[in-house]
């Protein structure tokens, strides 16, 4: 019973991966090609894939594809979107059994963003999404073992940022020396650079559970997205990686898992031995690195926020001249001094939503992540190096976006998993 209960998550992931390929692999054609043919293309088939696929790996299809998001999106719509659409209509029955402190939330946020309509910036559609998205993830997370889960959307996800990026590769050589490394659309190295900090985060949390298997497998997908993501040449990343790595040693340390700290210096200083070797005999490394260490020291020694400082202070002006974006949002770029978006979650959101209309919605995140706790049985661990990557990532969005891109809102989801726990005893082997 057990081995055919593996062969069919094995053939179930396989599908995935295969479907993931089929549309990534579109999707970078399209860029390359400037072509929108090719995209709808790829939008019909992540329909078509999310039709005929079983419920239970809707959200795991849809994690292996965002890492390429902005490759996947025509206007408004992209991949993870489609795919989010047809599961709902396909399980159109069960949003008529939503609890009623989600349906409560969820219908002050669209009341609100209807009043914001003929508002310079108006959040309508960014809320439906948003409600969309929790909706979907509410209904098709796996709540039976919640370590299990956050391990399998993990690796959906890890894996998804190394299609992505070999797939670009492959469909364009040159891409690995451009400056915007695995992708062809503007930005997208930075936001694939993020979510391979935040996975790698998450997979060095799985690596320390004591009933872990396959960590070999473990361990090389991770070394793969440090790789990727350096490459990506993303200080955010860097960033990012940095701190979740010294909050774990910390944790470890508070905490006095000796075991588990012997772990992430092994790890870390593998991971080193090998980089310096790869330096000192890889032109090509070499070449990367000089480029990385520019980044971090030259550029931020004319400014260490790159830019951020002075982008952030228009909005402070805009909001101190007009008190209405502060408190109802509506804030458009191109508006009232404002040249560039924020890169800052918390002033994004209130230039989006303002602090009424974030006082909406923060609480639906909270509704539908503490009914994911409370359907699953699960505890929260907050003393423990599993709220690490929950940490890293808010401390990268204050140097990034707002939480209601899908990207943002999906890895908080996962990340979110990482602090709970409904099973202590079984082997985690997806």
């Amino acid at each position: 019973m057990h081995s055919m209960k593996k062969r069919y998550t094995q053939d179930s992931n396989l599908k995935i991966i295969v479907c993931s390929i089929i549309i990534i692999t579109i999707g970078q054609i399209s860029y390359m090609k400037s072509s929108n043919v090719l995209v709808i293309m790829a939008l019909v088939l992540a329909a078509l894939f999310s039709s005929i696929i079983s419920n239970e790996n809707l959200l795991s299809l849809m994690l292996c594809v965002l890492p390429a998001n902005r490759l996947l999106t025509y206007g408004p719509i992209s991949a993870p979107t489609v795919i989010m659409l047809v599961a709902l209509f396909r399980n159109f029955n069960s949003l008529l059994h939503i609890p009623k402190q989600i349906f409560a939330f969820s219908s002050l946020l669209i009341g609100y963003s209807i009043l914001t309509i003929f508002n310079e910036e108006n959040v309508f559609f960014d809320s439906i999404k948003v409600i969309v998205l929790l909706l979907f993830i509410y209904k098709n997370v796996d709540l039976k073992d919640i370590k299990v889960s956050h391990y399998k959307y993990t690796m959906f996800c890890a894996t998804g940022c190394l299609l992505s990026s070999m797939i670009a590769l492959v469909i364009n050589p040159s891409s690995i020396f451009e400056s915007s490394r695995f992708t062809f659309s503007k930005n997208g190295e930075n936001v694939l650079g993020i979510i391979c900090a935040v996975m790698t985060i998450n997979l060095f949390v799985i690596l320390l559970e004591k009933d872990m298997t396959n960590k070999f497998k473990i361990i090389l997908l991770t070394v793969l997205l440090i790789g990727i993501g350096l490459m990506t040449g993303s200080r955010s990343f860097m960033l990012a990686l940095v701190i979740g790595i010294i909050g774990i040693v910390i944790m470890l340390m508070l905490r006095l898992q000796m075991g588990g700290l012997l772990k992430i210096i092994t790890l870390v200083f593998v991971a080193f031995i090998a980089a310096f070797i790869l330096i000192k005999t890889s032109d090509f490394v070499n070449d990367y690195w000089n480029s990385i260490m520019y980044r971090i020291t030259k550029l931020q020694s004319v400014d260490v926020s790159n830019g951020r400082y002075e982008i952030w202070k228009q909005y402070f002006d805009a909001f101190e001249k007009n008190p209405k974006y502060l408190w109802f949002g509506g804030l458009a770029v191109g508006t009232n001094g404002i040249q560039l978006v924020a890169h800052n979650m918390i002033i994004e959101q209130i230039a989006t939503y303002g602090i009424v209309g974030s006082a909406i919605l923060i609480p639906l995140y909270l509704s539908i992540f503490k009914k994911i706790a409370f359907e699953s049985f699960s505890k929260y661990v907050w003393n423990s190096y599993r709220i690490i990557p929950s940490f890293v990532l808010l401390v990268v969005s204050m140097v990034s976006h707002t939480l209601l891109g899908v990207p943002q809102t999906t890895m908080l989801f996962i990340c979110f998993l990482a602090i709970l726990n409904n099973s202590d005893k079984k082997v985690m082997e997806v």
